[in-house]
């Protein structure tokens, strides 16, 4: 199997699904770590590199140090190695049983099958075992990565929900009973890259639930957007699916339902995934600084007034064509789910998920 056929196999367009999380927490958390008692910005000494950031002292009445930014990128980093390395070894697990059960057996070369499915590894003659292996290593290299964050943070809870995460990769799809097979792929799918992953981030860099005044409710409530998304991502290959996998025994959640109930399943949560950021941003106001002028006198003497800064002004047009286009392509997802062009729904998914 060359280079090509393992990249293949990783499935790399669905690797958003294990990318919009982090990035979606560790942009919610950057302005409460970095800004404040704890942040970057403040004349204190940087917190140690590795153990996390001390217990602060209640009699002075700010941090004993503050969050390095090396600090912060590297914890999110390591976040998003664990979330991207989980779902690698998902999409290998998901190979490998589905190869083994026969369920992939006419995807074996490019378009076998009606709708044009991407060719599988075991179905395409790569021996179960090494695909079994490809996903247990992927999973090491989560846990290595895990593991780091530990020891960064002294977050220990994490290791706990860490190991969760790489069970329910295997129960997605391995076991007697895989979860996928039972109609739960896309409830696993929007849980774990949704409110675990972007959560967990957030709680690893922001020094766990409790502190900083605790998570604050928007950033817990955009965690659905990337849900959302993961969750369509799986409905469009399970629709596309439908037909090969019921004959096969797999019942998935879109063979339970059927391609119109799916199809309206799909379009409300796409729905939800585009109308949460558009709400927050509503209720934010970020164009009420366009409006405030500052004036005073400058040293000659004369009274001079100055508009919004250009940072805020670039800001609120950047937010409203990310927004617009998030709009725009969830509406062209549903109509190509409609349409049956799965591959074309697939990828707009995928830029759903990164506009978000």
């Amino acid at each position: 199997m060359t280079v090509r056929g393992w990249l293949r196999g990783a499935r790399p367009w669905t690797l958003v699904m294990g990318a919009s999380p982090v990035v979606v927490g560790a942009a919610a958390s950057w302005p409460r770590v970095m800004r404040g008692v704890w942040g970057g910005d403040m004349v204190h000494v940087p917190c140690p590199v590795v153990g996390g950031r001390p217990v602060p002292r209640a009699s002075a009445g700010e941090g004993v140090c503050v969050t390095s930014t090396g600090w912060f990128l590297a914890v999110a980093l390591l976040c998003l190695v664990v979330s991207v390395a989980l779902q690698i070894s998902a999409n290998f697990l998901n190979d490998y049983a589905d190869g083994v059960r026969g369920v992939d057996r006419d995807r074996g070369v490019p378009d076998a099958s009606s709708a044009g499915a991407p060719v599988r590894l075991v179905a395409s003659g790569t021996s179960p075992r090494f695909v079994l292996h490809a996903a247990l290593s992927a999973v090491a290299v989560a846990a290595l990565a895990g593991i780091t964050v530990v020891v960064l943070t002294g977050h220990m809870l994490l290791l706990v929900v860490g190991a969760l995460c790489a069970i329910m990769a295997w129960a997605y799809s391995g076991g007697r009973r895989p979860g996928a097979y039972r109609g739960w792929g896309e409830a696993m799918a929007f849980l774990f890259f949704g409110p675990v992953a972007c959560v967990g981030t957030q709680w690893a860099l922001m020094g766990g639930l409790g502190s900083l005044g605790g998570l604050d409710p928007s950033n817990v409530i955009l965690s659905i957007v990337p849900g959302c998304c993961a969750a369509c991502l799986m409905m469009v290959n399970n629709l596309r699916d439908r037909e090969s996998d019921g004959a096969m025994g797999k019942r998935t959640l879109m063979v339970r339902m059927g391609e119109d109930q799916g199809a309206v399943l799909f379009a409300l949560s796409m729905a939800v995934a585009t109308v949460v950021p558009v709400l927050l941003f509503a209720l934010t106001r970020p164009w009420s600084p366009l409006g405030l002028t500052s004036c005073g006198v400058t040293s000659s003497g004369d009274r001079a007034c100055s508009g919004p800064s250009p940072a805020v002004t670039v800001g609120f047009w950047l937010m409203s064509v990310l927004l617009v286009a998030l709009l725009s392509q969830a509406i062209a997802g549903v109509v190509a789910v409609r349409r049956r062009l799965w591959r074309r729904a697939f990828l707009l998914c995928v830029g759903v998920s990164a506009s978000s």
